[in-house]
């Protein structure tokens, strides 16, 4: 009789890979899309090739402002695979297809830790697949698994949840009095913290999460809130993502754009929970900039209600722990989830919007345990079938709600075109549309979007950046060369920008301002190979033949097949030998 619930438990495991497996598959023939996925892989320089020191270069430092090694070294190793043919630094030397796959295969993972985590918790095979399943298919999942960008936050998520997994057996090891096996859960509960934090920062939070839910589960299947001595094994952890903290705060520099006044910050915090509940219940429109920064914020009355009424939901929770023990814990996880991208620590995307799906994927967990204690927890007059059948009709339709997300991620065009018919004041979008026009050739679009753009959000830099580059090629130098002084006015260390500039300058005859702007975006971006390439022609033009032969060497010391370092090296070293 006690290889039945086993088997029922396996069952209900395949039946959540095979849901998931049938809304989410489209992703694999997804496209790259201009939201990041450029910059993080296709135009990433560590990338192109990939090699020992360009990996080792990611684990020492923070790229984009961001410190996200093992997330970078799995792209590489897709990368490694995808590049072996191809010599030119483009998007058609990557395997889309790869990459998205490989995100569904983290979030299938996610989904049986989920289920796993859901099954200590309340004992109930039924509750927690309708938990899981919540997880696996709500359509602000479809974010980050759909992007290839979204990676960090979904291979985060996961060894969280790993971790998290691993740290309740822990628990319930020591409980029983099983010493050996709580020493490994501890071991593989720190090893997946560790590499969560280098996943991506936001698992600061998982001890916090760990202590709530080793809390909650005292008696197995009886959830109970108390606050107790989180334990050696916590405490370690928190020393151990306090480096990551400040690995973080110094990543994202001092030039965050606005800044959100201490006494406002609660406020955007409780604005964004209530977003967040509102999607859970409500997700439709979704999109991937939302438009509701801190400073937008405080520019409306109402935030005073969306601000506050979290706080007033928490405490009333907290006046009725008694009674729900589970909702209380459930609404904690979900809270903690979300903190460090709630907009009490400034962050450089809260230009755009303190909100965003790929936020919700480790704090989804909460909703999740929701549904698992709705089912399990039911009053008696409800019948389980009843409540089964509901959680699974209500997932259903979720589902189908992602399965039409998915689509708009297929493509730039789809994702941008939604993008602004969700807030046609996304300076962002109009931005990336613009590019996704010019590269079909519709210049005159294209200007009149990156024009927009800075009209909505006049300290874009990257919009600046762009028009400059479309006025460069029309032939309007001059004008080029203020919106590229403007790009750099605003972020200083933007190394493309001064890249550009350089350019513009070099048409205009200046050839001394452009060798310094071009030596200003190496020190920025000492890998940028254009950069070295034109640094290295304008030395040339200026008789500074040994530094021109420095810069070509260096393009080929990083891509020995580079065909236009090759010849201008061969030019530069005929040109010495003549004056020898």
């Amino acid at each position: 009789m006690a290889k039945r619930p086993i088997r029922c438990y396996y069952l209900l495991a395949l039946f959540l890979v095979g849901t998931t497996l049938l809304v989410f598959w489209p992703v694999c023939r997804h496209e790259f899309v201009l939201w990041d996925d450029q910059v993080n892989v296709y135009e990433n320089p560590f990338l192109h090739p990939v090699t020992p020191s360009n990996l080792c270069h990611l684990w020492k430092r923070p790229h984009e402002n961001l410190y996200i090694p093992l997330t970078y070294t799995i792209w590489a190793g897709i990368a490694h695979v995808t590049q072996r043919t191809a010599t030119e630094k483009t998007e058609a030397q990557f395997n889309s297809f790869l990459f998205h796959a490989m995100n569904l295969v983290l979030h299938i993972l996610s989904i049986l830790v989920v289920f796993a985590i859901l099954k200590i918790l309340f004992a109930n095979d039924w509750a927690s697949c309708c938990g899981a399943m919540l997880f696996a298919l709500h359509p602000l999942q479809v974010e980050p698994v759909a992007w290839v960008t979204g990676m960090k936050d979904v291979l985060c998520g996961l060894l969280s949840l790993v971790a998290l997994w691993q740290y309740l057996k822990y628990v319930h090891s020591r409980a029983t009095g099983y010493a050996r096996r709580a020493r490994a859960n501890a071991v593989l509960a720190t090893l997946a913290f560790i590499l969560a934090l280098f996943a991506k920062p936001l698992a600061v939070v998982v001890p916090v999460m760990a202590w709530l839910l080793a809390n909650s589960c005292q008696k197995q299947g009886n959830l109970r809130l108390t606050f107790r001595n989180p334990g050696l094994l916590l405490a370690a952890w928190v020393v151990i993502a306090i480096p990551f903290i400040v690995i973080t705060k110094l990543a994202q520099g001092t030039s965050l754009g606005f800044v959100t006044p201490l006494w406002a910050r609660p406020l955007v915090a409780g604005d964004a929970l209530s977003f967040y509940v509102y999607k859970l219940l409500f997700p439709s429109p979704l999109s991937i900039d939302y438009g509701r920064s801190p400073d937008y914020l405080l520019q409306h009355g109402w935030a005073l209600i969306t601000g506050l009424a979290p706080y007033a939901l928490g405490g009333l929770l907290w006046v009725f722990r008694d009674r729900v023990q589970w909702l209380l814990a459930s609404a904690a996880v979900f809270v903690i989830g979300l903190l460090p991208a709630l907009g009490l620590i400034p962050f450089r995307f809260q230009n755009y919007s303190t909100v965003a799906d790929r936020y919700m994927y480790l704090a989804m967990l909460g909703p999740g345990m929701v549904v698992a204690g709705l089912v399990s927890y039911r009053p008696s007059w409800i019948s389980k079938s009843l409540v089964v059948s509901t959680c699974v009709v209500v997932v259903s339709l979720l589902g189908l709600r992602s399965s039409f997300q998915i689509q708009i991620w297929h493509a730039n065009a789809t994702l941008f075109e939604h993008a602004l018919q969700v807030n046609p004041s996304s300076s962002a979008s109009h931005n990336n549309h613009g590019s996704v026009l010019l590269q079909l050739g519709r210049t005159a679009e294209a200007l009149c979007h990156y024009r927009e753009a800075i009209r909505i959000r006049p300290k874009n830099a990257e919009a600046h950046n762009n028009l400059g580059i479309v006025l460069v090629s029309r032939g309007e130098v001059g004008d080029a060369i203020g919106h590229f002084a403007e790009a750099l006015n605003i972020k200083p260390d933007f190394a493309d920008a001064h890249y550009n500039l350089g350019i513009a300058l070099s048409k205009n005859g200046k050839l001394l301002e452009a060798i310094a702007q071009y030596k200003r975006g190496l020190q920025i971006e000492p890998d940028d190979l254009e950069a070295h390439n034109n640094l290295g022609n304008a030395l040339l033009v200026e008789g500074k033949i040994e530094e021109a032969i420095f810069h070509y060497q260096e393009v080929l010391r990083m891509d020995s097949n580079n065909t236009h370092a090759r010849q201008n090296l061969s030019v530069a070293m005929a040109m010495k030998l003549k004056s020898e």
